[in-house]
C-alpha cells in the first residue's frame, strides 16, 4: 500500500502570455517527487495530488548538502527563532543559503536576522531566522529593508504581506528569500495578488509589490487582483 502524499511546495510557471503550468513537489514515504499540473490554479488539493505523475528527485536535490561554508546554528536556539524547513522546490533549483550568509555579513534592522543552518547529518535540516512593526513606521521600515537588499545586488522577487514579519519592537522585517534572484535571472512569478507575474527578476518587481503593500496599509487594496496570473 502506497504512502499518503505530502505536498511540499507548488509554484506557477508563467510567460508573457500568462499561465503555463504549476510545478508541484511532494513527499511519499521517504521519497521525493516533482511533477507538473496543467490546470490554472495556485495549488493542488489532496485528490489532485494523488493523481499526479512525477519524477523521483534525489534527496540532495531537495535538501541542500551540508557545506563547511555554512554557519551552523547554535544549540539551543535563541528564543523566538523561526526554523525554515528547506524541503521544497526552491532547494531543488538552488539553495538560497548563500543569500542568508551574505545577509549575515551585512546585517540590517529591517531584514531578518540569520542564525545559521541546522545540520541534519550530511544535509541542511533547516534555516534559522528571526520573525522579528511600529504601525507608524511600517512602510519606512520596509522601504529601508528593500533598499538594503537592492544595495546587495539582489531582487527579493516576492514582496507581499506574508513575507513581512514584525519584531518585538514593532519594526517590519523582510523574510523568505526562496524567490530571491540576481537581476536578469528567471523569475518564479511572485505571489498572486501581489505581483504582475514577471518572467525576469528585476528591482521593478519589488517596487510593484511594495506599492501594493502601501495601498494595503492605506486600505486601498486587499490582494484580490490575481488577473496578472491568469486567475
Amino acid at each position: 500500500m502506497s504512502s499518503k502524499r505530502e505536498l511540499l511546495e507548488a509554484f506557477r510557471a508563467c510567460d508573457e502570455n500568462g499561465f503555463l503550468y504549476l510545478t508541484v513537489a511532494w513527499k511519499e514515504g521517504d521519497a521525493f517527487y516533482i511533477g507538473e499540473h496543467y490546470e490554472n490554479v495556485v495549488t493542488v488539493n489532496d485528490e489532485e495530488l494523488s493523481k499526479l505523475q512525477g519524477s523521483s528527485v534525489p534527496k540532495d536535490h531537495i535538501q541542500a548538502p551540508w557545506s563547511t561554508t555554512y554557519t551552523e546554528a547554535p544549540n539551543p536556539l535563541p528564543e523566538g527563532v523561526y526554523i525554515k524547513n528547506p524541503i521544497g522546490i526552491s532547494f531543488y533549483e538552488g539553495t538560497p543559503i548563500a543569500i542568508f550568509e551574505n545577509i549575515l555579513k551585512n546585517p540590517r534592522q529591517n531584514v531578518c536576522t540569520y542564525y545559521g543552518c541546522i545540520r541534519d547529518g550530511d544535509y541542511v535540516g533547516g534555516v534559522t531566522q528571526t520573525t522579528p512593526f511600529n504601525p507608524q513606521a511600517i512602510l519606512t521600515g520596509i522601504r529601508q529593508g528593500l533598499d538594503h537588499i537592492h544595495s546587495l545586488g539582489l531582487v527579493h522577487d516576492d514582496i507581499n504581506p506574508r513575507n513581512i514579519m514584525i519584531d518585538d519592537d514593532g519594526e517590519p522585517v523582510i523574510i523568505d528569500f526562496n524567490s530571491c534572484m540576481l537581476p536578469g535571472e528567471l523569475s518564479r512569478g511572485g505571489t498572486p495578488g501581489w505581483s504582475n507575474c514577471p518572467n525576469i527578476a528585476t528591482f521593478e518587481n519589488d517596487e510593484f509589490g511594495f506599492d501594493l503593500i502601501c495601498k494595503l496599509v492605506r486600505r486601498e487594496y486587499d490582494g484580490s487582483d490575481v488577473s496578472a496570473h491568469g486567475l
